[in-house]
């Protein structure tokens, strides 16, 4: 699909779909190996309007099935329904900490970062409790946070910069370079209480990858276009794709 596109004008937008054909090999990497995948039908659209259900919440029916396609399972009926990962594309999702609450605030109409991690838990839980394979199903609905959104970068030229952008923010949060232990020390060699985290993004779910020592160098425009030149640094190479690598389980 990429292939297909226009080339971007500029270096930069170069760098961005070179880095997202990289975490698609990443998150596919059958598709290199040759090795056989498994495809079911799917709905195009699992959004709220088109689910109907009782008063007691039970599934009555599932509606809109234009376009109903052959896709590769991670990307099947598995998977987050949409409205469960607006918070990883910052094209359509408007959630804003700092807006002032009111009938007008544009948060009314959509669910916080924290909200969504928690329903996302629900639905692996509900998942794995109905599913022959709970562990993989789990597994495949976790992933499809990621994987739905590089779908999304790959196939629609309006939101490709702010999802690859929105992963490469991940991927940085969770390999922050941890200081040596004397960076954390104070003039009396007792550990400073305000860097303690370790690296730990806000978040607080402590799945982190440790990456080395450092100077913090790792900058979205330098790394996308040095790694399109082919000149980025192995050690930021290491990081880009370990971390992208944590983000799936």
């Amino acid at each position: 699909m990429l292939d297909r596109r226009e080339p971007p004008p500029d270096e930069y937008s170069l760098g961005v779909y070179s880095v997202l054909r990289l975490f698609i090999d990443l998150a596919f990497p059958e598709t290199q190996s040759g090795e056989k995948t498994d495809f079911v039908l799917s709905h195009p659209d699992f959004d709220i309007q088109n689910v109907l259900v009782s008063d007691d919440g039970s599934l009555r029916s599932l509606i809109d099935w234009d376009g109903v396609s052959t896709v590769p399972r991670c990307l099947g009926n598995e998977v987050y329904p949409s409205w469960l990962t607006r918070d990883w594309n910052p094209v359509t999702y408007t959630f804003d900490e700092s807006a002032t609450p009111g009938s007008d605030c544009q948060n009314n109409h959509e669910n916080s970062p924290r909200e969504l991690e928690h329903y996302r838990k629900i639905y692996q839980k509900l998942i794995e409790k109905i599913l022959e394979f709970p562990a993989a199903s789990k597994r495949m609905a976790a992933n499809s946070l990621v994987l739905r959104n590089l779908y999304i970068a790959a196939t629609d030229p309006v939101c490709t910069h702010a999802i690859v952008r929105r992963i490469f923010e991940e991927i940085t949060s969770r390999t922050a370079p941890v200081k040596s232990s004397t960076e954390h020390k104070g003039e009396n060699g007792s550990n400073n209480g305000d860097n303690c985290n370790n690296g730990a993004d806000s978040r607080g779910d402590g799945d982190h990858t440790h990456v080395d020592e450092g100077d913090d160098d790792f900058f979205i425009y330098d790394v996308f276009t040095k790694f399109r030149r082919g000149n980025l640094s192995e050690r930021n190479l290491q990081r880009l794709t370990r971390g992208f690598q944590a983000l799936l389980i």
